[in-house]
Parts: C-alpha cells; sequence; structure tokens
C-alpha cells in the first residue's frame, strides 16, 4: 500500500505540473458538505463554495480544473503533497498555515449546536461539559471548539459531519456543532430527528484555501475578486442554497419547518435573556471555582501542557472506546539535574517549558502531550499506532533542538510502546518507560558548565 501510494503521488505531481505548463492550477473539493459542496443528480459539483469560486475564477481569469476527493483528509493531503493547489471552502486554522495560505473570507456563516427535538435551548457548550459531543476530525469547526473551550469539552472524533449528525442521532452522542447553513440543509433533507437548538457566538470565516507556493500568485487575484463581488451576486448564491426554491414539495416544508423552529430559537432566547444573565451571575462563582479545579487536575502548572493525573484518566477512557491505532511516547530530558545544580531552578524550570512548548509543536489535534514527571513528558498517539510514533520520533529528534547558556546541546531520550490486545493503561505506561530507558542507558551526560 505505501508504494501504491508513492507512484500514485508521483502520477498526480506529473499531472499538476503538466497542467500547471498550460495555465491551469488544480482545485480540489469533497463532494460530501452540502450545500458548500455536494454531487447533484447527474454526478457534478455544486453548491455554494463552488458556485463562489466560479464566480471568482472568473473575475480573476484564473483557468484550473477541478478533481474530486472521497475525503477531507485527502484534499488536506493533497496540498501538502502539493498534487493540487487549491481548495475552496474552508477556514484558516494554524496547524494549515504550515503549508498553506488564505483568502479574505466570502463569507460568513454562525456556528450552531445540533441535538435531539426533544433537547431544549442551549447557546453555550458550558451548560453540556459533562456531555458528549460528536466533531468531524479534520474540521476547522472542531478547531474553533478547541480553541475556545479546550479541555472542557468531552469531544468524540469522527469523519465527517453525517458521521456526527448520525451519531447524535443514534443517541451514542448528545450533540454536534456545525456551521449554519450545512446543518440546516442536512437537517432539512434526512436528520427529522434533529433540531437546531442554539447559536454561538462563533462565526465560520468561508475562506480559498491555496497551498503555499503559489499563494503570491494567485491570492492578490483572488481577493481582489471577492472583493468585486457585488450584493446582488451574493443574495444570489444565498436564496439558491439557504431557502432554496426546489420543486420538490415535501424538501421545501421540510425547509420552512427549519425556519420556523430557528425563529422561535431566537424568539424564545430574547425572553429568556434576562433570566439567564441572572441565573448566570449566581452560578458564576460556583462555576469559577469548578473551572479552577478542573485546571489544577487536568493541567501542568509549571509547563501548561496536560498533567500526569489526566494522562492515566484519558488512556483509561481512551482504551474503553477505542484500541487500534494507540501509541505512546514517552521523552526524558538527558541530564537535568545537572541543570539545576548548575544554573539553579528557575533556569531549569524555563527549560522545561520550552521543551513542553516545542514537543507540542509536534503533534496533531487529537494527539495530547502530558508532564509524565520532572523532566519526563508523554505523547498519547490516537490514531496511526506504532508506524506514525515512529515517524513523529524521527521528526522530534530531527527538528527538537534546545541550547543552554554555555552553547551546550541538551539531548533527550525517548520510547514508544503501541497497543497489544490485552494491555491496561498500566501495562502500557511500563512498557514505553522501559523502552525510554533502554535508549537512556545508551546516552551519556555531556559537561554542563561555563566555556
Amino acid at each position: 500500500m505505501g508504494a501504491l501510494r508513492i507512484v500514485i503521488a508521483i502520477v498526480l505531481l506529473i499531472t499538476a505540473s503538466k497542467a500547471r505548463e498550460k495555465g491551469e492550477i488544480c482545485v480540489i473539493s469533497t463532494g460530501k458538505w452540502a450545500p458548500f459542496n455536494h454531487f447533484d443528480d447527474r454526478g457534478y459539483l455544486v453548491g455554494i463554495g463552488i458556485d463562489y469560486w466560479r464566480l471568482i475564477a472568473k473575475k480573476a481569469g484564473i483557468r484550473y480544473r477541478l478533481r474530486k476527493a472521497d475525503r477531507w483528509s485527502e484534499v488536506l493531503q493533497s496540498l501538502k503533497e502539493r498534487t493540487c493547489d487549491v481548495t475552496i471552502a474552508t477556514q484558516e486554522t494554524p496547524d494549515r498555515l504550515r503549508y498553506a495560505r488564505f483568502s479574505k473570507p466570502y463569507a460568513s456563516y454562525p456556528l450552531a449546536v445540533v441535538t435531539k427535538t426533544e433537547i431544549g435551548f442551549i447557546d453555550s457548550l458550558s451548560y453540556i461539559v459533562d456531555k458528549s459531543i460528536a466533531m468531524p476530525r479534520f474540521y476547522a469547526t472542531t478547531a474553533q471548539l478547541l480553541k475556545h473551550y479546550g479541555n472542557a469539552l468531552h469531544l468524540h472524533l469522527v469523519e465527517d459531519i453525517d458521521s456526527a449528525l448520525q451519531s447524535v442521532e443514534s443517541e451514542r452522542d448528545f450533540a454536534t456543532v456545525g456551521i449554519l447553513p450545512v446543518v440546516s440543509y442536512k437537517i432539512a433533507q434526512k436528520y427529522h430527528k434533529l433540531k437546531i437548538s442554539g447559536l454561538l457566538p462563533f462565526y465560520f470565516h468561508v475562506k480559498i484555501m491555496v497551498r503555499k507556493e503559489l499563494a503570491q500568485a494567485l491570492l492578490p487575484k483572488i481577493d481582489h475578486a471577492i472583493d468585486e463581488i457585488g450584493a446582488g451576486e451574493r443574495n444570489a448564491i444565498y436564496h439558491k442554497w439557504i431557502y432554496t426554491e426546489d420543486s420538490n414539495s415535501k424538501i421545501k416544508e421540510q425547509l420552512q419547518r427549519l425556519r420556523v423552529v430557528v425563529a422561535g430559537i431566537i424568539v424564545f432566547a430574547a425572553f429568556l435573556t434576562i433570566y439567564i444573565y441572572f441565573l448566570r451571575q449566581l452560578s458564576r462563582k460556583k462555576t469559577q471555582v469548578t473551572q479552577k479545579l478542573r485546571e489544577m487536575a487536568h493541567f501542568d502548572t509549571l509547563t501548561g501542557v496536560f498533567s500526569r493525573a489526566y494522562a492515566e484518566e484519558f488512556l483509561t477512557k481512551l482504551l474503553r472506546r477505542k484500541h487500534k491505532g494507540v501509541a505512546l511516547m514517552l521523552f526524558d530530558l538527558d541530564c537535568f539535574k545537572a541543570i539545576n545544580d548548575r544554573y539553579g531552578h528557575l533556569y531549569g524550570d524555563e527549560v522545561l517549558r520550552h521543551f513542553a512548548r516545542r514537543l507540542s509543536s509536534f503533534v496533531e489535534v487529537d494527539d495530547k502531550v502530558f508532564r509524565w514527571g520532572g523532566d519526563e513528558f508523554l505523547i498519547v498517539v490516537q490514531e496511526g499506532g506504532i508506524t506514525k510514533a515512529r515517524a513523529l520520533q524521527h521528526e522530534i529528534a530531527r527538528d527538537l533542538q534546545i541550547t543552554l547558556k554555555n552553547g551546550i546541546m541538551l539531548s533527550f531520550s525517548s520510547g514508544i510502546a503501541a497497543f497489544r490486545f490485552g494491555d491496561t493503561p498500566e501495562s502500557l505506561f511500563a512498557r514505553v518507560d522501559e523502552a525510554m530507558y533502554r535508549m537512556k542507558k545508551s546516552h551519556h551526560c555531556k559537561e554542563i558548565s561555563e566555556s
């Protein structure tokens, strides 16, 4: 499979290179994000994102060929591997800035909370921190929730928004969060046991994503074209997909029902505003204390990464849900005691904080970094198992460097343990600890002194 993937990547690179020689760029999109991008009855890709892109490309004079992807992760991978150049409906996140750049937004929509129809009004996820929330693994909306709520939410990561809605409908999860036009469209079409229970004070700013190497050439043209889109053109796209006049009476009835529900929520929210305000004032003290206790339990106060206590709790819950693909990585700074002895504990603390920040920059959104104790740090890999862990270990060993005051490079040891049938959190911790110490025995302390 690895060889086949390399061959496919080479073929796509050659194809993309020939297209660029003709003055064309490769635009890639999935068909699983209605009403932004989806397939019609004839198999053509249609939706809000496609309509905006065609308008922008025409105004900017951009020639392109359209490539369809099965999954959103495939779209991101194609831009990383430079087999495609642009995707047309997404949002900026810090991890994507490593390999891509973004246009100014051409549309903005609020995020909506979706639950079963019998659930009441929800305008803040802080009310359901004890509930499971299904969220698409690689979506920018998931990154937004993590940015605003951190580990306060219990997120169940799934493949896409349809998987999230199905999980809520089957009551595996309590809620999901999505972009208002997307969840409205999908609820009206097939998820009739679900409803929009509230709107969050966050917006999804829809942008065009361009791989980094072409950003300087393409983004000025794209941004200028976005500025030239008139109100009439925007309204035409909006009414075509948000308030569609479809000839199918059933869909029209469902959309009308949805509009009534949303209007009812807004009216209900207006009447509840004063009540909620006073209720929040009374409960604010309790919330602050609860949040402080949660932070103390889940975060290491020195380095800001997750704590050892939370590592044990997190891995226990993780192994109840899944086993395949789980791996642990343990890192230990070599000769750290000598740093404290030579420069003092304040400098040693700064070295630990720096190492934690650098280590965190290498992991993906669904992987987590913990301070295991002293100068030891643990990474939990949730997907990819031993293969991903080894690749990450190699990347960290190659790129993570710590230089002390005297110019000496501080080395570190690391070990890996992947889940085996019958493993418990304790057995996994024991194996990764043993693996790390095997490497540490081969390392020798450098003299840490003034030169």
